[in-house]
């Protein structure tokens, strides 16, 4: 059941790639999973979807899913072996709405009230596009 499960959320995403629930940006992909992917599997989705090939080197994914008890559950990867901090990227958005993030460089994760969570994808948005700025004029 779980890897029905699974490949239910993967066919999610590409059914939704170009509408407003995945943003995909040059450096970034945000998934808003809302009800659509378990809080329980966002993080995963996003581990295969960086493993998967289908974006470059580099490339930001930061999912979101609703969780039973009406938070949002966040989980940031990254494609290949690109040197950044997605602990640092996540604390720069999430202590922007005065919560924590948890995990390493590699992946990272928070917990925010739903309520908040349009809130974080603008935060998000302008953090992922200036850090995307700054990797260019490296």
């Amino acid at each position: 059941s779980y890897r029905r499960e699974l490949i239910t959320a993967l066919n999610w995403f590409y059914l939704n790639k170009k509408t407003p629930s995945v943003i995909e940006e040059e450096n970034f992909v945000i998934i808003n999973a809302e009800e659509n992917i378990r809080d329980t599997l966002i993080g995963t989705v996003c581990s295969i979807l960086v493993n998967s090939n289908i974006y470059r080197e580099g490339t930001i994914i930061l999912g979101l899913a609703h969780t039973l008890d009406n938070n949002t559950k966040i989980s940031i990867r990254i494609a290949g072996s690109k040197n950044l901090n997605l602990r640092e990227i996540l604390e720069e958005i999430t202590k922007n709405l005065g919560y924590e993030s948890g995990g390493h460089k590699a992946a990272a994760g928070s917990l925010i009230p739903m309520e908040k969570e349009e809130e974080f994808l603008e935060i998000a948005t302008n953090v992922l596009k200036k850090r995307a700025i700054e990797e260019k004029v490296k």
